[in-house]
């Protein structure tokens, strides 16, 4: 299920006797009465006036206001949950709650975890209290009885819920001053959204049970950053009781900004504080921000030349009249926000030079049809970078591809053309045997048993009756075909076979094994720096050089974008920010190294990205509906079309007469720790846009990557197996329906049939 989100991984699993160490003091409250009112609380417990968003950062969908209270007595854990919601809607299976406006709580306790999900029925459809228990505790921990006491109360759209979790179901023996707990706790807010809006207090140390409370936590705090001023901001949200106080931030006992603390859409009370900015270099001295007089946050300094450095990155060009023009005069350029460039990098020149469709510098647009722009931007500290822009003289046939148009562009600008002056031709013949493909065959050619199909498919019919997201599936075992189908609706319509998914991050696996076809043939070096393939990352100042092996290993130290493919310029604009970044040094998931990688592809290929990729690819492996625009996170395929990218990779690139890379080459595509650019400590596990998914119970080595779209592909080859399942999105119950599709398919295989 959802909810055993590796997040849990941190809770402690134990309540173990007090030390010194520091933690959370919870009260005890003797008296309490479970009746969903709450008056016998008085002023106690520990006070949550706001709790955060699962983000982190505070920010969390209009609609939902949450405060709760803790404590304790010798019966149990005691909880007062008080939530606004503009729009409730339950889950109306018991057994999912979760996939519903619900409380969840999460305490850890010697031998394991204990899990309560708690639906308030407030939604009209399900007006009943309901709660489930999930015991992930190990033997001989679990069985004791966990039903927790829970009464709800309403007022319109508002619910107070009290709860009890007794003390007999976690085992643990209650005693002040000694007993803590790891406690966690989350109030989900669906409403119909495909993601999760979660409210939640995740405490990073532990709770104690005391006599007195700790200090109420009546304000969360995030940074932002205002490209106004370009400081950063101090971001408070508090209860509603602190609207119309002033907040303050304080540097030294000096004020230095104050705001008042106005209600947002649901009720919290919020306001916005600008920071002082730390010269670089400078000391990180503290502030502290203030409520009524009251320290509620305490913050550093900021340094802010890198968040002004991506106000510059992610800023667009614009063409005056219009970058679609009329007659012979060439549009001028600048950017649609001058004023913000203008603070974030200083004074600045442009200095602009234009290309005809034959790539010959003009000045004016002689005729209709394709004009480039190439911008200059210049500070009084030297040229900074250039900006590419696309114009049309409107009047003449359909232009040419523009991707492409760019792509020979940069050839004959930065000089590819002669670096890389012949074709590149891929796949090659393969030397040998003919390798395995993709193709029909009987159950015992698969090695299958004779009711393997028919078992896998009555797990995916289910799934699909008991699912609002449609998928198409393929099987395939020694490279014949077990099971190749479609399931569902999709706006109205049954999907085929033929019907293309959402691939999300998928698409990193197939754009790092685009990348080792090039790398195959000694084109380009994975640890050789960008700057040779790149110029303009030649005069970018780094901590280190950028290797493609950092791109395709999350560790260039970029942060967690997906951008960056359609710009024909990045190479240009990541160049002059990579001074803010430090390369090599953490593993930060992200797409925006892969879309730089594809740059390099087109380097050294002269083709755009998605030619690259259906000529080279794509096409000679039969994948007839699958579309690749990005390197990080964009592509569309098809269940068929993955197990022939699958079979390739489990065949270590070659596929029937035709190889794609070398054994050798295809080894650096799987998954290692990643000591060799983060260091002899590291302890991240990755490949080249691939993940083992042993844990899976695939079996020894099963490997391909994972998908926010939950679109699946493995490649299996303990079992000589490949299987996929494309679809756009998780949908409901996949947590329910994927192991028994595993266990589906690996009963099937026929034990006398390995190989």
């Amino acid at each position: 299920m959802k909810t055993t989100h590796c997040i849990l991984l941190l809770l402690a699993l134990a309540a173990v006797p007090a030390t010194a160490a520091p933690g959370l003091d919870i009260p005890r409250l003797d008296g309490i009465a479970i009746d969903g009112k709450g008056g016998d609380w008085g002023q106690g417990g520990y006070r949550l006036d706001v709790l955060e968003s699962m983000s982190g950062n505070g920010a969390a969908a209009a609609g939902q206001r949450v405060w709760a209270r803790l404590g304790w007595d010798s019966r149990g854990l005691l909880m007062l949950v008080h939530i606004w919601d503009d729009t409730w809607m339950e889950n109306p299976r018991g057994d999912r709650l979760y996939e519903g406006d619900s409380i969840e709580v999460f305490l850890g306790v010697a031998g394991g975890l204990c899990q309560w999900v708690i639906s308030p029925g407030m939604d009209a459809a399900q007006p009943a209290v309901r709660q489930q228990f999930f015991d992930k505790r190990s033997e001989p921990a679990r069985g004791r009885p966990a039903q927790a006491q829970v009464v709800r109360t309403r007022s319109g759209g508002e619910c107070t819920v009290e709860i009890l979790l007794p003390w007999s179901a976690t085992g643990v023996e209650p005693a002040e001053s000694k007993t803590t707990l790891s406690l966690h706790f989350w109030v989900n807010d669906r409403d119909g959204h495909v993601e999760d809006i979660r409210r939640v207090w995740m405490p990073a140390t532990i709770c104690r049970l005391a006599r007195q409370p700790s200090p109420a936590r009546e304000f969360i705090h995030w940074s932002g950053f205002d490209a106004r001023t370009m400081l950063t901001t101090l971001e408070l949200r508090g209860g509603a009781a602190a609207v119309g106080k002033e907040a303050q931030l304080v540097q030294g006992g000096k004020v230095v900004s104050r705001a008042t603390l106005a209600a947002d859409a649901s009720g919290y009370a919020c306001a916005t504080l600008l920071m002082p900015e730390r010269g670089a270099g400078a000391e990180a001295a503290e502030l502290t921000a203030q409520v009524a007089g009251k320290e509620v946050a305490r913050v550093a300094l900021q340094d802010n030349a890198r968040a002004r450095a991506e106000q510059f990155l992610f800023a667009p060009m614009a063409a005056t009249p219009a970058a679609e023009f009329d007659g012979e005069a060439l549009p001028t350029l600048d950017f649609a926000d001058a004023a913000m460039v203008a603070r974030a990098i200083g004074s600045y020149t442009l200095k602009t030079t234009y290309y005809d469709s034959r790539y010959e510098i003009v000045t004016r647009a002689a005729k209709p049809g394709r004009y480039g722009a190439v911008v200059e931007v210049m500070t009084p500290q030297g040229r900074l970078c250039r900006r590419f822009a696309s114009l049309v003289r409107r009047g003449g046939p359909a232009t040419e591809d523009q991707r492409q148009w760019w792509v020979e562009f940069k050839r004959r600008f930065y000089g590819w053309d002669k670096r890389w002056p012949k074709p590149f031709v891929c796949p090659r013949p393969n030397p040998g045997p003919p390798a395995p493909v993709v193709g029909e065959g009987s159950a015992a050619e698969a090695g299958m048993t004779a009711g393997a199909a028919a078992a896998i498919d009555a797990v995916l019919t289910q799934w699909a009756a008991d699912s609002d997201e449609p998928f198409t599936a393929a099987v395939v075992r020694h490279g014949v075909i077990v099971l190749s189908k479609a399931y569902g609706v999709r706006e109205g319509k049954a999907i085929s076979r033929d019907t293309p998914s959402f691939m999300a991050s998928m698409t990193k696996c197939l754009s790092a094994t685009l990348m080792l076809t090039v790398v195959d043939q000694g084109l380009v070096d994975l640890d050789a720096p960008v700057a040779e393939y790149l110029p303009p990352f030649q005069a970018a100042r780094m901590n280190k050089p950028l290797t493609l092996r950092h791109l395709y290993t999350h560790t260039s130290g970029i942060s967690g974008w997906h951008w960056g493919a359609g710009e024909h310029d990045l190479e240009e604009r990541l160049a002059a920010y990579m001074p803010h970044v430090r390369v090599g040094e953490a593993f930060l998931y992200n797409g925006t190294g892969f879309d730089l990688g594809s740059k390099v592809l087109e380097a050294a290929s002269g083709e755009a990205l998605p030619a690259l990729a259906q000529g080279h690819l794509l096409g000679p492996l039969g994948c007839r509906n699958t579309t690749m625009p990005d390197g990080g996170g964009s592509a569309f395929s098809t269940a068929d079309d993955l197990v022939r990218i699958g079979q390739m990779l489990l065949n270590k690139g070659a596929y029937g007469r035709m190889r794609f890379m070398s054994e050798r080459t295809f080894e650096q595509l799987l998954p290692v720790r990643l000591t060799k650019v983060l260091g002899p400590d590291a302890g991240q596990v990755y490949g080249l846009g691939t993940m083992w998914f042993d844990y899976e119970g695939w079996g020894k080595g099963a490997f391909a990557h994972g998908a926010k779209s939950e679109t699946v592909l493995r490649v299996v080859p303990e079992h000589d197996l490949v299987v996929a399942i494309a679809r756009s999105r998780r949908g409901t119950n996949f947590e329910t329906y994927y192991p028994r599709f595993i266990q589906a398919v690996l009963s099937g295989i026929d034990p006398r049939s390995a190989r």
